[in-house]
């Protein structure tokens, strides 16, 4: 599904539930407090995406956000698309799949990248709980 700007609140309202446990941010040069996407992020983590995005000052850093989202823990990961995606990647879902109760991964690329579509599902398939959604922006 694609995030426009005038969208980006409505798809993530309806995107993020109670079986929401992480948010991968494919990460491009997330530099900029403007993003749209960067201030809709913010509603659900109480404004730290705004001020981590400082710290998010190159394409190869990765970044994590926690919060509380109804009683549960919701986890963003900027991860950006480089070689060391894929261990990245790894560390977030070992953050994000410790439960045994189904639980939904949002991924958010700036565009389709079956690569890493592929590989996001790869890892999430081990387990039988989870389900994953696309976001494109």
């Amino acid at each position: 599904m694609e995030l426009t700007p005038e969208a980006n609140t409505n798809i993530l309202l309806e995107s993020i539930d109670l079986n929401t446990k992480g948010i991968i941010w494919v990460a491009q040069q997330i530099q900029s407090e403007d993003n749209s996407l960067i201030n809709e992020l913010d509603y659900f983590f109480d404004g730290t995406i705004t001020s981590g995005v400082h710290h998010h000052q190159s394409e190869s850093n990765f970044s994590l956000f926690t919060t509380n989202n109804f009683g549960r823990d919701l986890k963003l990961g900027m991860i950006p698309n480089n070689n060391k995606f894929s261990s990245y990647l790894s560390t977030f879902l070992d953050l994000v799949t410790h439960e045994t109760t189904p639980f939904k991964v949002i991924l958010i690329q700036q565009k389709e990248d079956k690569n890493i579509e592929k590989l996001v599902s790869d890892k999430l398939s081990k387990f039988k709980n989870s389900s994953l959604e696309k976001l494109y922006f």
